[in-house]
């Protein structure tokens, strides 16, 4: 199978500089990299395609019968690149205004720490408001032009784009486990404080839904303390106030590897769902908020998947399969 890294565009235009200029240094003069960088681009190449593609006992250096066949389509391929990204810088260099962002206050930190060097850094006209937390009749009534929500929201009217799975983790601090004793059962959870979020999802009978590897359980939790930020529950777990029941794993994933917080409950844990960032069908009409959502879809779903490789060496097999899938 031919690798991607070795076969890029670069890869092909280093060839056709020294098939111009007859020399690796010029051409890499040209491209602003270093001679030895760009002649083992081109030993790579060639050993990828199986082809040679330099006589290199010759100077100035040539391109054999297969390079000599092939440069004129790598030309092509080239002006044919160049058209697509001049046309495209031409776009964005007047792509300017104002996007509103409304995000959960667990990613406002995260999202402002990748949108100068990421997002700007292509789209530097383009300005952000950010309110937190969500409210879902803000973007429906488009008061903002972005958000990130997820399933259990009404979300009909909306476009929607995946962004991953919400992973939350129980944990307890170390100086709250040595006073109070391991807390590995759901029977041991009945005897301490427990703190979660509104979104943890009681039923009529005060009884929430907690599985561990595919098995699933309803719950009735003794001693709840219930509040509207993920960060106030994880911050209590932090001051040994007790177990904090549905912190998201991005929220805590930095206190788990310092050991400030430690995953309890041997992998009972509120069952993952979907997430999504969401415009409404008036706001998805405007390209700056639609490259931005585009964006952000893919940044928060990589962001997902970095933080659940992070706890999983940690801790191999405690999040087990997802929802028994």
């Amino acid at each position: 199978m031919t690798s991607r890294t070795d076969t890029d565009l670069s890869a092909w235009e280093a060839f056709v500089e020294v098939a111009h200029s007859g020399s690796f240094t010029i051409a890499a003069d040209i491209l602003g990299v270093d001679v030895g960088f760009l002649s083992r681009k081109i030993d790579r190449l060639e050993k990828r395609i199986h082809l040679e593609l330099l006589s290199r006992d010759k100077r100035p250096l040539v391109p054999t019968e297969s390079g000599r066949e092939l440069l004129p389509e790598c030309e092509k391929m080239l002006l044919a690149y160049r058209a697509i990204m001049d046309r495209a810088a031409a776009e964005n260099r007047d792509l300017s205004g104002l996007v509103r962002v409304m995000l959960p206050t667990t990613l406002a930190g995260h999202f402002l720490a990748a949108l100068k060097p990421e997002f700007l850094g292509l789209y530097p006209d383009i300005a952000f408001e950010l309110e937190s937390p969500v409210e879902l009749d803000c973007l429906v009534q488009n008061r903002v032009d972005v958000a990130a929500v997820q399933e259990s929201m009404p979300l009909r009217d909306l476009i929607t784009l995946p962004r991953g799975r919400m992973v939350t983790v129980p944990v307890a601090s170390s100086e709250f486990l040595s006073r109070h004793g391991p807390v590995d059962s759901l029977q041991d959870l009945d005897q301490v404080p427990v703190f979660l979020t509104k979104r943890a999802g009681f039923d009529e009978d005060g009884a929430i839904l907690l599985q561990k590897k595919g098995r699933r359980v309803r719950h009735t939790i003794a001693k709840p303390s219930i509040c509207n930020n993920a960060i106030i529950i994880r911050d209590a777990a932090l001051q040994g106030l007790g177990v904090a029941l549905n912190v998201p794993l991005f929220a805590c994933i930095d206190d788990i590897a310092e050991k400030r917080l430690v995953p309890v409950l041997s992998g009972w844990r509120r069952p993952e769902f979907d997430l999504f960032v969401a415009c409404s069908r008036r706001s998805w009409l405007v390209r700056r908020n639609r490259i931005f959502a585009l964006w952000l879809a893919r940044r928060l779903d990589d962001h997902v998947l970095e933080v659940r490789r992070r706890f999983e060496a940690l801790y191999p097999g405690w999040l087990g399969l997802a929802d028994g899938k």
